[in-house]
C-alpha cells in the first residue's frame, strides 16, 4: 500500500502530527510520502520556485492586506501531480494557504482520507469558530467573504466521496452536524506521538539541564502570545495572578519575551522543534497550562502527559478527550480564571508520583503512535476497499 501525504507545512500543530503519523505508517510497512510547502524544499514540494513565490504572495495579501481570512481560490500545479503518482490512497491534512483550491478537491481521482486540523472544512473563510456546538446552515445566507467560500465548499463537494478523519470526538461531532460532511464517513483518530521520545525523565536532572531552580514550581506554557486570543494568554495571566503562592517560576515556549507575567520569575525559551529537547523541557515542569478557548485535539497536552507531567486546561473542545479531571491533570469550567487557577494550585499539591504514572498510562493507551499508525491502515484498507466496489 503506498500513500502520499499532503499538508502545507511540515511545522505547527497540524505538519507535526502529519509528519509523525507518515514516519509511523512507515514503521509498520505502509509506504508513506509527505508533500509539503514549507519549508519550501522542490524535490519535497513538487511545485516550481515562481508558483511557490506566487504562493507566498497570494497569502500575504490575503490574510495580511485584505484579511480575507482561508479562501483556497487558485488552482495548484499539485493536482496534475498527485493524480499521476503511483500512489494507492491520498491523504489530505491542513491543505490551506493556497495549497490547493477547493475546486480542485473533488477532482483527486484517487481514494481520499482527509485529516482535519481544525474547522475550515465545515466553515466559511474561518479556521475556527467559538461556539460550543456548530451549525452548519449559520453559512447558507452569510453575507460576505466568509459566506462565499462556504457556498463554493458546498457546490464543489457536494459529491465528494472522501474518509474523514477527526483527532478528537468533539471536532467529529461538529464534522457530523455540519451540512457539508453530514453524508461522509467519519474516524476519529487521535494524533500520534513516538512514546520512546516523549517519556519521563528524572525531573531534577531535566531543571539542571535546562538551568531551571530546584527550589521552585515550574509553570510551563506555550503560545503565550496575548494577540493569539484562541491560545488563551490573557486567561492564563489572569489565572496567574489568582495564584495563592508566591513559590513558582513561569516558563514559556513557543513565544519570545522579556516580561515577568503575573510578577512572577519568568524564562521565555523561543520557539523549540526539537522533540526531544521538547520532551527534556515537559520533564522539568510540574504542571503544563493549556489555556486554549478551542483545541481541535490539543498535541502541548498529549505531549507533557506522555511524560509524566500532569496537564491544566479549560473542560472545552477537543481537550475533553485528551485530559482525564484529576486522574491525569485538570478541567476548568470554561473559562473560568478562578477555576483554573484552582486547577493548577491542585495539581501543584497532588500526589506528583500519582499523577505521573496516571499520564503516561493513558499516553500510552491512547497516544502511542504505533497503534495510531495500525488504527490508520485498517482505515485506508476500508477506504481502499470501497474504491473497488
Amino acid at each position: 500500500m503506498k500513500v502520499l501525504h499532503l499538508g502545507f507545512s511540515k511545522t505547527g500543530g497540524a505538519g507535526v502530527s502529519a509528519e509523525r503519523l507518515s514516519n509511523a505508517l512507515n514503521k509498520i510497512g505502509v509506504e508513506s510520502d509527505f508533500i509539503y510547502l514549507k519549508p519550501y524544499s522542490r524535490n519535497i514540494a513538487r511545485i516550481g520556485w515562481l508558483e511557490k513565490k506566487l504562493n507566498g504572495i497570494r497569502n500575504i495579501l490575503f490574510s495580511k492586506v485584505f484579511r480575507v481570512g482561508t479562501i483556497n481560490l487558485f488552482p495548484s500545479s499539485l493536482l496534475r501531480r498527485i493524480n499521476r503518482s503511483d500512489a494507492d490512497l491520498i491523504h489530505l491534512h491542513w491543505i490551506n494557504a493556497e495549497m490547493l483550491s477547493i475546486e480542485q478537491i473533488p477532482k483527486i481521482k484517487k481514494p481520499l482520507a482527509w485529516s482535519f486540523h481544525d474547522m475550515w472544512p465545515i466553515c466559511g473563510s474561518e479556521n475556527i469558530i467559538y461556539d460550543q456546538c456548530f451549525e452548519g446552515n449559520t453559512y447558507e445566507n452569510m453575507p460576505g467573504i466568509s459566506g462565499w467560500t462556504w457556498r463554493r465548499k458546498k457546490r464543489a463537494w457536494s459529491n465528494l466521496t472522501a474518509q474523514i478523519l477527526c483527532p478528537s470526538t468533539w471536532l467529529a461531532e461538529c464534522v457530523k452536524q455540519s451540512q457539508i460532511f453530514c453524508n461522509q464517513a467519519v474516524d476519529v483518530l487521535p494524533n500520534g506521538l513516538n512514546l520512546d521520545v516523549f517519556k519521563p525523565a528524572d525531573r531534577d536532572s531535566a531543571r539542571l539541564k535546562c538551568g531551571f531552580p530546584l527550589n521552585k514550581k515550574l509553570v510551563l506554557f506555550g503560545a503565550a502570545d496575548p494577540r493569539n486570543f484562541n491560545k488563551g494568554g490573557d486567561l492564563l495571566r489572569a489565572a496567574l495572578e489568582l495564584l495563592n503562592t508566591t513559590d513558582v517560576e513561569v516558563a514559556v515556549f513557543g513565544a519570545d519575551g522579556d516580561e515577568k507575567i503575573a510578577g512572577l520569575p519568568t524564562c521565555w525559551l523561543g520557539y523549540i522543534h526539537d522533540a526531544e529537547e521538547l520532551a527534556e523541557l515537559y520533564s522539568a515542569a510540574d504542571v503544563v497550562c493549556v489555556p486554549s478557548r478551542v483545541e481541535t485535539f490539543g498535541q502541548t497536552a498529549s505531549e507533557p502527559q506522555a511524560c509524566g507531567v500532569p496537564v491544566v486546561a479549560f473542560d472545552t473542545t477537543g481537550l475533553k478527550d485528551v485530559i482525564e479531571h484529576k486522574v491525569t491533570g485538570y478541567l476548568a469550567t470554561p473559562f473560568d480564571v478562578t477555576d483554573f487557577a484552582r486547577g493548577i494550585e491542585w495539581v501543584l499539591g497532588a500526589d506528583r508520583g500519582e499523577l505521573s504514572r496516571n499520564a503516561r498510562e493513558r499516553a500510552e493507551r491512547l497516544f502511542d503512535e504505533q497503534a495510531i499508525a495500525k488504527q490508520c491502515k485498517k482505515i485506508y484498507e476500508r477506504v481502499l476497499a470501497r474504491a473497488v466496489v
